[in-house]
């Protein structure tokens, strides 16, 4: 039985579109990673411990 909700190429868009977001989000985090160290002269290393992708 083939329900609105499972229909499965509508699941495989869905998924791809949520991949997308959750990609573009890390790139966002990591690139404000990098501001945050910058201006506040703490390392990389340190910033990215208190902030994890």
């Amino acid at each position: 039985m083939e329900g609105e909700y499972l229909n499965k190429k509508r699941v495989t868009v869905k998924f791809f579109i949520l991949a997308a977001v959750v990609a573009f989000s890390g790139f966002v985090v990591a690139e404000a990673r990098i501001v945050i160290a910058a201006e506040t002269k703490l390392s990389e290393t340190i910033v990215g411990g208190f902030l994890p992708e």
